[in-house]
């Protein structure tokens, strides 16, 4: 059997010395490995005009691999330094970021990204984040800023099947921390009729089955972990203002990548695209099961 294994994704700014630190606590919680990988796609250009493909030279290779070595070290110590007991390997891949980072998580239990950079000039850099989440198979955690080491693990609920796997890897979490579990649903009212050309919502019936969907997904997730303390909150309204205002005071949020996983096309879920803007609350996405799976 593989030993445990948190992967970290490293480009050497400052900005991800969170996420360096939440992958080495991380990674202590689970008595799991670190791996951090820097990834770089070698600069391949063309000869002036129609010309044949120019190769890099010899010292431009050395400037690039004595530069990934030096933040990848960099990466190492901050990780030391945040768990000392912690065993951290380093691994340069000479490919795209998202090509290197798929390649690397095979077999891990968990990639970790600090947050994508803002400015337009990076928007590629950016897109990184969001196409590894959309494609990953195992959980995929953002963290932007400086961990709490209180508060309550929340998880979103809405009765899929990628929401019961963000459930169980949520109580998972919960249980590693020794913190509570907060399973939130949102609920919206549902427009039944009109009435005099006013419309008529369908409160009730909706909150009524909502409560029954919540009190079903955490009565499965008690009997695998009856230990746990799990409150629900049942709300209704917009779930990323909601999610965003647990967040506030939580250890971590996880929700279910809720985007489509096919061959045709792979995409993260409108709730998980708007939290990772709303929100400097650690982010877990945990995948959607295959077709095959499902």
């Amino acid at each position: 059997m593989a030993s445990p294994t948190v992967v970290v994704g490293v480009q050497g700014r400052p900005e991800e010395i969170p996420a360096l630190e939440w992958a080495a606590h991380e990674a202590n919680l689970r008595g799991a490995a670190v791996v951090a990988v820097h990834a770089s796609a070698l600069p391949i250009g063309t000869a002036a005009g129609a010309g044949p493909m120019v190769l890099p030279s010899r010292e431009l290779l050395a400037s690039v691999h004595l530069e990934a070595s030096s933040l990848l070290l960099r990466a190492a110590d901050s990780i030391h330094r945040a768990a000392p007991a912690v065993e951290v390997a380093i691994r340069f891949i000479e490919k795209s970021p998202v090509v290197a980072m798929m390649s690397s998580c095979r077999g891990a239990d968990l990639v970790v990204l600090g947050p994508p950079r803002p400015s337009l000039q990076h928007l590629f850099a950016a897109s990184v984040s969001r196409r590894l989440l959309a494609r990953s198979t195992v959980p995929v955690v953002v963290v932007r800023a400086a961990a709490r080491s209180a508060g309550a693990v929340v998880v979103e609920v809405d009765g899929t099947a990628a929401s019961r796997l963000a459930m169980d890897f949520a109580a998972q979490e919960a249980v590693l921390r020794g913190a509570g579990l907060l399973a939130v649903h949102v609920w919206r009212r549902r427009l039944v009729r009109r009435v005099l050309d006013w419309p008529l919502l369908d409160s009730w019936d909706a909150e009524l089955e909502a409560l029954l969907l919540v009190e079903r997904e955490v009565d499965a997730l008690r009997a695998h972990h009856p230990r746990l303390p799990i409150t629900v909150r049942l709300v209704s309204g917009d779930p990323v203002k909601l999610l965003a205002t647990e967040a506030a005071t939580a250890q971590l949020v996880v929700v279910g990548a809720g985007g489509r996983k096919t061959l045709a096309s792979r995409s993260i879920g409108a709730t998980v695209h708007a939290l990772l803007r709303r929100t400097s609350c650690p982010l877990a996405v945990v995948p959607a099961p295959s077709p095959s799976t499902a």
